[in-house]
């Protein structure tokens, strides 16, 4: 919506300037016949024809004040806007029907502009374009450190939804050894964020009767088929006043993968059978975990970490039953 209407805008512009350039400036008072513009300055009262076309000077609107001269800079300006608007589109509507790639040809900060931007329609041919500039080397050592710069700044902001084309691109930088050690250090460190874990138990639940929980992954901001892995450690289960939840307690939970899954989904789900459950009532269940981001070796269940992140993440349930 606002693309569109920042396309209109100079067309607006023009058509304000021609129209204000036409109607021109009034340079005096004198009331004038709309018809034919007869000055009827100085004409004797209660006169309610025109003495030139014979117009009755008593309808409504038959009399403009002032004679009036036309704004040459407006006319001269927005005829010139006109004449851009018209061949941009005219050049734009032929690079479409010939399938010309204009991102090929826009300044870079134009593209980062739009690789940034939250609609998808826009953001992701601005980086696909960036990756050709990048693998077909197009782009300056000090060009490739505002592109990275400009990916981590995404991956940083946690109200834009993830792009996992900006982590492609980031480790594309890494592998051919254009990105420095704490850039990819700032880059692993964003893959993970206090409010990636969220733990979901029932609504209620009732005693003599089996009970769960499942722990879900918003999203690592990673890119597909990324070298890291994310793996969850020391991963505890508890009820509000300290008691374990989960008897597996103080185990390892893997949620590690070579090719990183990017939006909301269910790691885990556990099943604890019939167990004991605090008094009847509202029962806050707390989780917490360390994640971890780093390469997994070949033939290693372990993660190298680059970064490591405490989170703890919470649910409500009702215990009912006797």
């Amino acid at each position: 919506m606002a693309h569109g209407f920042l396309l209109i805008l100079p067309l607006v512009l023009a058509i304000a300037l021609i129209r204000r350039g036409f109607r021109g400036a009034a340079i005096d008072d004198h009331p004038l016949c709309r018809v034919c513009g007869f000055d009827l300055f100085g004409q004797p009262a209660g006169t309610t024809f025109c003495g030139e076309c014979g117009r009755d000077l008593s309808k409504q609107n038959a009399i403009v004040i002032g004679h009036r001269v036309k704004r040459r800079k407006s006319l001269a300006l927005g005829i010139t806007l006109l004449i851009i608007f018209t061949t941009s589109i005219g050049i734009f509507g032929y690079g479409r029907a010939t399938h010309v790639n204009w991102w090929r040809c826009a300044p870079l900060w134009y593209v980062l502009r739009e690789a940034s931007s939250t609609d998808p329609g826009w953001r992701t041919p601005a980086i696909t374009e960036l990756t050709a500039r990048f693998t077909d080397g197009r782009l300056s050592a000090s060009q490739w450190d505002r592109v990275a710069d400009a990916g981590l700044a995404y991956q940083g902001d946690l109200s834009k939804a993830w792009d996992p084309a900006w982590g492609h691109l980031i480790e594309l930088g890494w592998n051919a050894g254009k990105l420095s050690d704490a850039q990819w250090h700032r880059y692993a460190g964003q893959v993970i964020y206090p409010g990636l874990l969220s733990i979901k138990v029932p609504p209620e639940m009732h005693r003599g009767q089996r009970v769960g929980y499942s722990i879900f992954d918003q999203g690592e901001r990673i890119g597909l088929r990324s070298v890291l892995c994310v793996e969850t450690d020391q991963l505890k289960v508890i009820w509000a006043d300290g008691t374990a939840l989960d008897p597996g307690v103080g185990s390892m939970t893997d949620f590690g993968w070579g090719t990183v899954p990017t939006s909301p989904h269910e790691k885990s789900s556990v099943d604890l059978g019939v167990q004991d459950l605090p008094p009847n009532g509202p029962q806050i269940v707390r989780a917490t975990a360390v994640l971890m981001v780093g390469p997994r070796p070949p033939n290693s269940y372990d993660v190298i970490p680059l970064a490591t992140l405490k989170v703890e993440f919470r649910a409500t349930t009702t215990i009912v039953g006797q």
